[in-house]
């Protein structure tokens, strides 16, 4: 096929990518009854400053049972918890746009939805385009995996809340479409550059628990930009550091913020309430171990020890006091109980206790929402498919290294750095907050997928190969 006839090709397969998503995003998000995600007590982190508020006095009604369908917009307040995410950046957008289309008391969650909706469609199409190399099935086949994995309700219900995990899926996504082409094109520079730098920079800032991977990005960024001019390498290198300051800076941030309630959950929520000896890990942390009664006892209630403030102050990271993760490094029974406890829920992309549809509806409480991938993924995965899958993909990078083209190279290790991301991801969710596991695990899952996708298409190019050159 000419290079001509393959563009063309390539153009009608991102153009098929972005009808189908379409159609499936709007069947879901616009259309009554409409997929969200109902609140579990943390959209004021972002309603507060955003100037929303539910509509609804009664709590039954406001959290857990029943997506929000519309909020109230009332004046400004500043969050309590001092919480930060890039989230916040696309609620204002939406409510700006809310304000400007259909003015009135009252915001629809669908102007937030229509933006994460756009922004999942533009990463999918630019994917799709940067596999316009590969041979027709093997494009194809990507296309066909992207939109079937990230149009499911698991990855999109969160589109209709105020959740900043949205944030974490479309600007991981944005960036590894942006990886992706530098890949191809066989450098990263200018305004590829600044946009590569600029996705990571959002995904850094959506949640605490990315943070860590500035770590792994900026020097990536950096690789993919050594081929190009010394300006190019230069600039790299100073926004790899500005990405990994930024990313310590909001972690440094989080830890003032909420970082006691990790640390409270962890012990209280996690450790202790499947702990054989309660009374032995408090008194190992320094604590009273007659705080044992208090396992089990959220953060926030009235009867919850933070009231205390010595266990308040024993929880602050300025403190110098021991981290309850140091438990798992003393007993590593404790260790391995938890990583077995956290991959039993990896492999749901849907949280139990949240619903999906609003109360107007008609739907029973917490109803979820269906979708093929996430009830195939229960189906397929078990617990040791993470060890079978991250592993077989690090030894195929591993096994044809050496003798692969540049571009050969930079896609191993590209792929090699989801590994390492997914993992980090994991073992951040395994080893932190002990409540919303399933949840908190959704980057976890947008890694494993993206690198599930990458790996199928990989799979048919090589097979398309080597049919192309066996002799006849």
């Amino acid at each position: 096929m000419n290079d001509a006839a393959g563009s063309r090709r390539s153009r009608l397969v991102v153009a098929a990518t972005l009808a189908a998503g379409a159609a499936v995003l709007t069947a879901f998000l616009m259309i009554p009854p409409i997929v969200g995600l109902a609140d579990n007590g943390d959209f004021e982190r972002i309603s507060l400053p955003a100037g929303l508020a539910h509509e609804s006095p009664d709590f039954g009604d406001r959290y857990f049972r029943w997506m929000q369908p519309r909020f109230l917009r009332v004046p400004r307040a500043p969050d309590p918890s001092a919480y930060r995410t890039s989230e916040l950046l696309l609620v204002e957008i939406a409510n700006g746009a809310g304000r400007l289309l259909a003015p009135g008391p009252r915001f629809d969650i669908r102007f937030l939805g229509a933006l994460h909706a756009g922004l999942l469609l533009l990463a999918l199409g630019l994917l799709v385009a940067a596999c316009g190399g590969l041979c027709a099935p093997a494009q194809a086949g990507a296309a066909a995996l992207l939109v079937f994995f990230f149009t499911d309700p698991g990855y999109t219900a969160p589109f209709q809340s105020l959740y900043s995990q949205t944030a974490s899926l479309l600007f991981l996504l944005l960036l590894a479409a942006v990886a992706a082409r530098a890949v191809r094109r066989g450098t990263l520079a200018g305004r590829a550059l600044a946009a590569y730098f600029l996705c990571a920079a959002l995904f850094v800032l959506s949640k605490p628990q990315e943070s860590v991977q500035a770590l792994l990005l900026g020097p990536f960024g950096v690789r993919l930009a050594w081929a190009g001019s010394r300006r190019t390498r230069a600039v790299a290198v100073l926004l790899a550091v500005a990405l990994a300051g930024l990313g310590w800076r909001y972690y440094r941030s989080a830890e003032n913020s909420i970082g006691w309630v990790t640390r409270y959950n962890m012990l209280f929520m996690k450790i202790l309430p499947s702990s054989t000896d309660p009374q032995r890990d408090l008194r190992e942390l320094g604590l009273d171990p007659a705080l044992a009664r208090y396992a089990g006892v959220v953060p926030w209630g009235p009867d919850s020890p933070t009231r205390d403030p010595a266990v308040r102050r024993f929880f602050d990271w300025r403190s110098g006091q021991p981290s309850p993760r140091m438990l798992y490094l003393r007993h590593p029974d404790k260790l391995v109980a938890v990583l077995t406890r956290t991959l039993e829920s990896a492999d749901a992309l849907q949280p139990d206790d949240l619903g999906d549809f609003a109360k107007e509806s008609g739907a029973p409480p917490r109803t979820k929402a269906r979708g093929a991938w996430s009830e195939l993924r229960q189906r397929l995965f078990g617990l040791t498919w993470p060890l079978a899958f991250f592993g077989g993909t690090l030894a195929a990078c591993a096994a044809g290294y050496r003798r692969a083209t540049s571009r050969g190279r930079r896609f191993r290790e590209g792929l090699a750095l989801l590994v390492a991301m997914a993992a980090g991801s994991f073992l951040i969710v395994a080893l932190g907050d002990g409540v919303e596991t399933r949840r908190h695990l959704y980057t976890f899952h947008a890694l494993s997928d993206l690198i599930l996708v990458a790996d199928a298409a990989w799979l048919v190019q090589a097979i398309a190969t080597r049919r192309k050159t066996a002799p006849a």
